[in-house]
């Protein structure tokens, strides 16, 4: 609301006043995990709950979970997934498409199943991509292992991904991981045996498929991280409060000489109840974040917002809005396009969908 149009009108009439309050009040007053619909019909009006942003029709794929997704610089669509095999341990697998002009996704063909794992990430720029998810271990999951595989983006991937050998990167589950046009990468992970959450920075070599990482560093507490990184070495990381359905941020500025992160907000800010949430981050410092509801509820929210000057903290430009109902939300930004899509229950399968920042 309008500051001075609010003190105008108070002054003009004390019952306009009162009015506006109250109804100033109630739209306060509402609980963004107050809707509990799972009316599939949410997914379609969408593009009316973002204030700049819109998208168009969600495409679903089945027999699949934990979306990671991404768009080249050729407008390529990629969808890295846990795919499921009967009787077999989780795989790995992708799907290439294209989209037109009203951000329909046409599928080229078939998923490609390429690794075994859990839990998949991508991040890619205009040189390579970077897939990461983890090998489940045995004894309650303690042995599990970090793995990644590098592709090189400089020829036409529309008869596939050129994904090299995998590489072990130590213990850890549930990774994210980003890149920028610098070819520095960040991922982070939950320890295995804890609720400790750690990172790495490192720098890609798109001529030999590697990274030569930094230290693995503990940075917090919590569950499901996910970070982001823009091409001026800015970083937010968000995760999930074990237990108590809470989220944090944190922004920070990565140091590629040292491979670190110097931590704006060291102890980290919360700013919503929710799980499993995702972030994107512009060049600009402009910010969208996507969260599941917490406990059962599997209502999925988006909150667009800017880091402030300081770069201390994220300026919410509204609250958080519901858009579907899912699991394991995921978007990326590729210049003014992104790509946005979750999962459904167990391997249900996948909704994305391709739209544009105004």
């Amino acid at each position: 609301m309008n500051t001075k149009f609010f003190l105008k009108t108070a002054r003009l009439a004390p019952a306009i006043l009162f009015l506006a309050f109250f109804s100033f009040l109630a739209s306060c007053k509402k609980d963004i995990d107050a809707t509990k619909t799972t009316d599939d019909s949410q997914n379609k009006s969408i593009s009316q709950k973002f204030e700049d942003i819109h998208f168009g029709p969600f495409t679903k794929t089945i027999e699949r979970k934990f979306p990671a997704l991404a768009i080249t610089k050729d407008n390529f669509v990629i969808q890295i997934h846990q795919k499921k095999i009967p009787n077999y341990n989780p795989y790995i697998a992708y799907q290439i498409g294209t989209f037109d002009d009203n951000y329909q996704i046409n599928w080229n063909g078939p998923d490609v199943t390429f690794d075994s794992g859990e839990n998949p990430s991508i991040a890619l720029n205009d040189k390579v991509a970077v897939e990461m998810h983890y090998n489940p271990g045995g004894e309650g999951g303690i042995h599990s292992e970090l793995s990644y595989r590098i592709a090189d983006l400089s020829e036409d991937i529309s008869n596939g991904i050129p994904f090299g050998f995998s590489q072990n990167l130590g213990a850890g589950v549930t990774p994210r991981i980003s890149i920028n046009n610098s070819n520095v990468i960040v991922e982070v992970h939950k320890s295995t045996t804890s609720n400790d959450l750690y990172y790495r920075v490192g720098i890609v070599n798109p001529n030999s498929g590697t990274v030569s990482w930094g230290k693995e560093m503990n940075y917090d507490k919590g569950t499901m991280p996910s970070i982001a990184i823009n091409n001026n070495n800015q970083v937010i990381e968000i995760h999930e409060t074990p237990f108590i359905g809470q989220l944090w941020y944190k922004i920070g500025q990565i140091i590629p000489d040292t491979k670190t992160i110097l931590w704006k907000t060291h102890l980290g800010v919360y700013y919503q109840r929710g799980s499993q949430p995702n972030v994107a981050l512009l060049d600009n410092g402009y910010v969208i974040e996507l969260h599941r509801s917490e406990g059962g509820d599997n209502s999925l929210w988006s909150m667009v917002g800017e880091i402030n000057g300081n770069g201390s903290h994220i300026l919410w430009h509204r609250q958080a809005e519901k858009f579907g109902n899912g699991n394991n939300p995921d978007i990326f930004v590729k210049d003014k396009n992104f790509i946005l899509g979750y999962g459904g229950e167990d391997y249900d399968g996948v909704s994305v969908s391709i739209g544009q920042i105004y």
